[in-house]
């Protein structure tokens, strides 16, 4: 069933209500419109409780997919970023925004550039392969598979040595497709491995990165910091080993919610909770440079 969309004029600026409705479900959004006929970025956001603009009430509030929408507005390129499934702006009466699996039926749907952040970034090559869409953008991205990832990043902070056991047990159970009963878990952990979140993290954890990113029949965008925390400049050059044509735009001193920072972890963390700090003015230009060279065209 094709999806039913609504534009609604936003009078504080040249920002649109965008509303996509499809089998019961609702997704509400921001349509940042430029001039007809411009190229369109659709962002997939990463994981977690994640709104339109990129912030989620754990700590992160760097309003990353505004402070983007506004970059690549400046230079000609609209963009739609969406309240994640069953949240914030997105949340539907009855709907459990846990239970979530992967898969897609896009038809019907509109070509658009897809740029995925972080783990959104599977999602991204996923509906490359499920919709013939523009080409596909990976923002720190990482090549690992997500259960490598998860494991590196639960090691990296000292306050979950307690945990690590319970959560590498859990990992591991998941990365073999059995699911993890709830009363087996830490209370800490079970925001993380929530039962109704469990199909979800299969899924995930099955997905090779590489592989995807060989497979895609779409141009592709890779863009790094190199001072990102969480995805390492290696994840790219993997990712551009296994995609060999692809475009990698390396960003100097830009971390993963796309800022300017300094090498130091604290003043790093710090930018994830800063909505004034933009997003770096020479990342951006990679989505408007890929699109005027033909690297990436809608």
């Amino acid at each position: 069933m094709p999806p039913e969309r609504q534009l609604t004029t936003h009078p504080a600026d040249d920002a649109r209500e965008a509303t996509l409705r499809r089998g019961g479900v609702t997704l509400k959004g921001t349509y940042r419109a430029v001039a007809s006929g411009a190229p369109v970025v659709a962002n997939v956001p990463g994981s977690g409780p994640i709104d339109r603009d990129g912030n989620n009430p754990l700590g992160v509030a760097a309003a990353r997919c505004r402070h983007l929408a506004d970059a690549l507005a400046t230079r000609g390129v609209a963009s739609l970023r969406i309240a994640k499934r069953g949240m914030f702006g997105s949340a539907n009466p009855g709907l459990d925004a846990n239970a979530v699996t992967l898969g897609g039926d896009l038809s019907g749907t509109e070509r658009a550039l897809v740029a995925g952040h972080s783990k959104g970034g599977i999602v991204a090559m996923m509906a490359g392969a499920w919709a013939d869409v523009a080409g596909v953008v990976l923002l720190e991205s990482p090549v690992r598979r997500l259960a490598q990832v998860l494991r590196a990043q639960l090691q990296a902070n000292p306050a979950n040595a307690p945990l690590l056991d319970a959560a590498f047990a859990a990992i591991s159970a998941l990365e073999a497709g059995m699911p993890v009963a709830a009363d087996t878990l830490p209370q800490a952990l079970l925001p993380l491995f929530h039962p109704n979140m469990q199909p979800l993290l299969i899924g995930l954890f099955a997905a090779n990165p590489a592989q995807l990113a060989a497979d895609l029949q779409h141009p592709l965008l890779i863009v790094q910091g190199t001072h990102d925390l969480q995805v390492d400049v290696s994840d790219a050059t993997a990712l551009a080993h296994a995609r060999p044509d692809a475009t990698v735009v390396l960003e100097q001193g830009v971390n993963h919610v796309l800022k300017l920072a300094a090498a130091g972890r604290d003043g790093n963390l710090r930018l994830y909770a800063d909505p004034d700090a933009p997003v770096v003015a020479d990342a951006m230009p990679a989505f408007a440079t890929g699109i005027d060279t033909g690297t990436i065209r809608p």
